[in-house]
């Protein structure tokens, strides 16, 4: 049976041809992209944590992107970031420190550790990753939700067998999230934002874009004002992600607003985009 493609298709098109839409979806979150991913400088010198006293040179910070420990005749250098331009600056610096340590002990080996942590500019992807879906998804569902009321397609569907009706709901505005999801990860890589995806990452984009179209059902099934959905979910969008960590680190926040995060949908979109990206 055709028809269900069809309508798909044109709900689908309808999302695009609105221009609020297509702000949420596309422009704020590509405008929040090279706003705040370009605001972390991008080549910061390394910055350094030892055991032993450090020569002139070296940066010290209580957040390093490299820690060393000097035992047994090993130097130890811990790696803590995975941006490759302070990596190339750590170990030039650790042969000046090799020279520096040799006038003391002639003989000794130096080891690299790489512990995988990531920087802001990574942490700030995920952030935009979610609200990117955030778009997609709770925007998407509310449009398309009032197409399909306007149109009186929602009893049809709700006449459909319930495997059907759930399906083709939903289909719209997780593509929806998806695409703002890829649009932002080709800029990530044309910018290559340092990042560890993991293997999972196409599974993890679909499980935030699933629950992000899950609160935008939930917004705008109940309610039938189009316009009164939108007010919501544009409320939604603009106050949630301030109180579930995906702008900054939770640690920022009060203790009385951190004990909200948990229960907040954008709470674990982040934490999944974080997991995505190995943070």
């Amino acid at each position: 049976m055709r028809w269900p493609a069809e309508i798909i298709w044109a709900t689908f098109l309808d999302n695009l041809r609105n221009p609020f839409d297509m702000l949420m979806v596309f422009f704020i979150p590509i405008m929040i992209f090279f706003l705040l991913v370009f605001s972390v400088s991008t080549t910061p010198k390394p910055t350094f944590k030892a055991n032993f006293s450090l020569p002139e040179g070296f940066r010290t910070s209580d957040k390093p992107d490299a820690a060393l420990e000097y035992r047994d005749n090993v130097l130890t250098v811990k790696i803590l970031t995975s941006d490759p331009r302070k990596i190339s600056m750590i170990k030039g610096k650790i042969w000046k420190l090799k020279a520096y340590l040799e006038r003391v002990k002639p003989f000794f080996k130096v080891k690299y550790v790489k512990l995988g942590k990531i920087n802001e500019q990574t942490y700030t992807l995920a952030g935009v990753l979610t609200m990117s879906i955030l778009a997609g998804g709770l925007v998407g569902a509310v449009r398309t939700v009032s197409i399909y009321r306007e149109k009186g397609l929602l009893k049809l569907l709700s006449s459909l067998p319930a495997k059907n009706s759930i399906f083709y709901l939903p289909i719209v505005p997780i593509s929806m999230a998806l695409l703002g999801a890829g649009v932002v990860m080709v800029l990530a890589l044309c910018f290559k934002i340092p990042m560890i995806l993991s293997s999972l990452f196409p599974l993890y984009v679909i499980a935030c874009s699933t629950i992000s179209t899950l609160l935008g059902l939930l917004v705008a099934l109940p309610i039938k004002s189009a316009n009164a959905a939108n007010g919501i979910a544009s409320m939604l969008f603009t106050i949630l992600p301030f109180f579930s960590g995906v702008y900054f680190p939770l640690d920022f926040l009060p203790k009385s607003l951190r004990l909200l995060a948990p229960f907040l949908p954008t709470t674990w979109m982040g934490n999944i985009m974080k997991k995505a990206l190995g943070i």
